[in-house]
């Protein structure tokens, strides 16, 4: 009876410690809800907008079509925090400035999975940034944005 009760007591710990592990591993491993700062900007809260790059050294004056083309992909972008690394990034820089018919201005700058909004850079959803910096190209008609390329 004795071997019995300390079997018993013995699977009880065990199952225990593995539902404890198990329910804090979920927590641990679950991915961030993401910000998705612009989810509600519409083409009609923005007066005029600008994607510089460099390289090359190109601005672009945004048309109404293109103003539309970049909402859609703000609307998709997702920041998790901050970014504190204080690391110098490499790449062609594509910077958006979107000033807002409420006389706000915005700076949108994304590079892979970071973006920078307003001088501040955060960790984001990799493919939303990436369509910005396709779109950058394809409005300065740069050999990045080309079809075919």
């Amino acid at each position: 009876m004795k071997k019995v009760i300390i079997a018993w007591c013995l699977i009880s710990v065990i199952l225990a410690l593995a539902t404890c592990g198990h329910s804090g591993d979920s927590a641990t491993t679950a991915a961030p809800a993401a910000t998705m700062p612009y989810e509600s900007l519409t083409a009609e809260d923005i007066a005029s907008a600008t994607v510089e790059l460099q390289p090359p050294h190109v601005t672009v004056v945004l048309d109404a079509d293109a103003i539309g083309k970049l909402v859609a992909i703000l609307q998709t972008v997702g920041i998790y925090g901050k970014d504190t690394s204080n690391e110098s990034l490499a790449g062609q820089g594509v910077t958006y400035t979107i000033t807002k018919t409420d006389g706000s201005v915005e700076k949108v700058a994304p590079l892979g999975s970071l973006i920078t909004l307003n001088e501040v850079r955060y960790h984001a959803k990799y493919e939303p940034s990436e369509a910005l910096n396709l779109l950058g190209n394809t409005l300065a008609g740069t050999r990045f944005g080309a079809s075919g390329d």
